[in-house]
């Protein structure tokens, strides 16, 4: 009886200290478990954060270049006689007039689209880092653009918005041409939207942009931009 009583007595220590250490470690787990969840957490914040702020930047940026080409005596004196020269039919020849002041302000900027549409919303000219510029194509359903020549809206947002030429979607920021305070057709600025992702990002995280289930940008080599998330 002695011999059965000490055999149970170990089964049962054996037990119990195979149940503490299991719940040991489960508790471990769970913690471990739930340290990691927040590390990941803080870390997606702070990406989140300093890729507003650069966003922020790049946007202030892109916009005080687009309103100080805006100004430009040359500018807007070259839409206004494409302008004049169109009521009277020889538009072709007053487009030439303003390819050379936008491409000069294309050069010098470092932006990968620069259009000038007129005041019906329809590009003029202008120079792309990728596909070439088709003069004639309506730009009227950006709302940005809307936003410029007809004042639709007047929300800090109101003079951005993404364009796809066909070679990526760019962020765009559109202001009105002014000639005696008349607007004359609108410039657009813009970089394109893969450039929000830094190139060297660190090796412990990805960042991947989506907008509508396709991905915009991201440092996923297995997830270019242009597909589906």
């Amino acid at each position: 009886r002695s011999t059965s009583l000490g055999v149970k007595l170990a089964v049962m220590g054996a037990l119990l200290t195979s149940g503490v250490v299991g719940g040991t470690f489960m508790i471990l787990r769970v913690s471990i478990e739930s340290n990691v969840r927040q590390v990941l957490i803080s870390e997606m914040h702070a990406t989140q954060t300093a890729m507003r702020r650069i966003e922020d930047r790049n946007r202030s940026q892109l916009l005080q270049s687009a309103l100080l080409v805006s100004t430009s005596p040359t500018l807007k004196a070259a839409v206004d006689a494409w302008r004049l020269a169109g009521n009277a039919g020889h538009a072709r020849q007053g487009r030439a007039t303003i390819d050379g002041p936008a491409g000069s302000a294309f050069e010098g900027l470092g932006v990968n689209l620069l259009l000038i549409a007129d005041d019906s919303g329809r590009i003029i000219s202008g120079r792309n880092s990728g596909q070439p510029v088709t003069p004639g194509m309506s730009l009227r359903s950006l709302p940005a653009l809307q936003s410029a020549l007809f004042g639709t809206s007047v929300s800090p947002d109101s003079s951005f918005g993404v364009l796809d030429l066909g070679d990526g979607p760019i962020e765009v920021t559109v202001v009105p041409l002014l000639v005696h305070d008349f607007p004359v057709g609108a410039l657009l600025l813009g970089k394109r939207v893969d450039g929000i992702v830094p190139v060297d990002a660190t090796l412990d995280t990805r960042q991947v942009v989506v907008s509508g289930g396709r991905v915009l940008a991201t440092t996923l080599a297995m997830t270019p931009p242009g597909g589906r998330w």
